[in-house]
This record gives structure tokens, sequence and C-alpha cells, in this order.
């Protein structure tokens, strides 16, 4: 057998013991790994190859997108790659709804609708009354804003905003309730009661109290048939006046004839007239 020498040596292993080879017969290893096509039958998988445009070699599974100089048009339906910009950045097309953008523009666009006030429609063009336009910004990126007139046309010294003056109480929902009682006697008391007014909430936002001497004040609150307690303070000749501030924050609704009391109890040794205000709103 004069061949023998040249043959490839015959290599035999246990069969519980199989050896993986790579294309060349050589057994698997990092530096010789074996090839594999993953594929369904029709299409194959396509695995990028990881380069320095990465940097560092990542220690995760990267996903990478697509740029394109010049972007592919797709079918509807087809499955397409996310697509980048020159530097890697997502690309995010400029909208150009109805040509009001201007070319040009980048960054994701912000739309608001207008809409004709008198017919509900939207035109073709924003400055007919409405369409999808821009959200706009100053010279200094703050929101722009445009007063309009009654018409929704930019406010103009021919095309004024019509202001309306009142001097009545607009919103109805300031209170400011005021109550005093004559010669209260000594150690006697005086209710000032507020009501809340029937499916509202009394918001408290301060309680003011004055005598000519010692006077007692306790604010009470909720049902009137259960009223709790919230604040108590006094005044002396010294300091004739009590403030105290609620800033909104002690609600009382009108729930079982809601009520805000201010007890006024006459501590000094004569009868004396006392003096309160409850102010806050009504929500």
């Amino acid at each position: 057998m004069a061949d023998q020498k040249t043959s490839l040596p015959i290599f035999s292993r246990a069969a519980s013991k199989p050896v993986s080879v790579s294309k060349d017969t050589s057994a698997n290893a990092v530096g010789n790994p074996i090839y594999a096509q993953l594929s369904d039958g029709v299409d194959k998988l396509d695995l990028v190859v990881i380069n320095s445009a990465y940097g560092a070699t990542p220690v995760t599974l990267p996903v990478a997108g697509k740029y394109e100089a010049t972007p592919t048009t797709y079918d509807d339906g087809d499955a397409v790659p996310i697509l980048l910009d020159a530097n890697g950045r997502l690309q995010i097309s400029n909208a150009d709804e109805d040509n009001a953008h201007v070319s040009g523009d980048s960054g994701m666009h912000a739309l608001v609708v207008r809409k004709d006030l008198s017919t509900g429609a939207l035109s073709s063009n924003v400055d007919t009354d409405g369409d999808y336009a821009s959200i706009l910004q100053d010279g200094f990126g703050s929101l722009y804003v445009t007063q309009v007139d009654q018409n929704g046309k930019a406010n103009t010294e021919t095309s004024p905003m019509y202001v309306q003056v009142v001097d009545s109480n607009v919103s109805a929902l300031e209170i400011v309730d005021y109550d005093t009682a004559a010669a209260v006697a000594a150690d006697a008391t005086s209710n000032h009661d507020y009501e809340v007014t029937a499916t509202k909430t009394l918001k408290v936002h301060k309680i003011e109290a004055s005598a000519s001497g010692a006077m007692k004040i306790e604010a009470q609150a909720g049902p009137v048939a259960s009223l709790a307690t919230k604040i108590v303070g006094f005044t002396s000749m010294a300091n004739p006046n009590f403030i105290y501030d609620f800033a909104g924050i002690l609600e009382i609704p009108d729930t079982g004839t809601g009520t805000l009391r201010l007890i006024r109890t006459n501590r000094d040794d004569d009868a004396m007239d006392v003096y309160s205000t409850v102010s806050g709103y009504e929500v």
C-alpha cells in the first residue's frame, strides 16, 4: 500500500462521543467555527457583521438600522429596515401634510388642527380658516401666539378683539362673608355661620376676627349636625385682631348642610361688639 503515506490518517472515536468538525473536517474550535445557514427554505437569515463603526466590540446583540442616501420606495406590506441618517441618528421624515411646512425643516413636527368655525370643515390651506398647521416658535424659542379677533383672524387695528367690561361678579365663586354682633355679654358667645351653597364645596382661604378686648375664636367645619373644631385663636386689648390663613386647604362640601362656624366668645369683663370675616371660594 504505497499510497497510504500520502493519505489522511483514519481518526476513530467511540460512537458515544461524536466530534463536530468544521468545513475543512478539522475539529470545531473558537478559531475554526462551523458555518451554518439559517433559512425557512426560501429566505436566509442575514446577520450584520459588527465593524469599527460601533467602536468597542459590544457585549450585547446590537440592533442596527440602515442608511440610504437615496431611500428605497417600498410596497404596502413590505418589511423594511429602520432608516438612519448619515450620522447614524434615527431618520424622521419632514411632515408636509398640506405644504404648510417649509422645505428643509428638520425634527419631529407637532401638528394642531384648525377648523372653520362656521362650517367645521378642514380646508386645504391653513391661511383660509383651518387645517393642519405647525406649532410655531418665536426667535427666543418660546411658543408663538397670535391674538385673533372674533372671526379667528389675526388681531389688527382694523380687526380688533371685543372686550366686555362688567361690574358684577363674573365667576360667582368668590366668597367674602362678614358678620358682627353687638354688645355680646361677658362669657357669652355669638356664632358666625356660613352655609355652603348647594352642589358646591367651600375652600376656606382666610378667617379674620376682631374685638376691642379679650375674645376667643373657634373655627368649626363640617355637616352642621357634627361640626369639628379646626382652629382656635385669641385676641386681647393689645392685639385686637386675629387672622388665620388656610390657603384653601380647608374644604367643606355641601353634604349634610356643610357649614363653617366661627364661635366668638367674649373673654373680657364687659360687654363688647365682635366682628369676623370668612373669605374663600366655592367650586
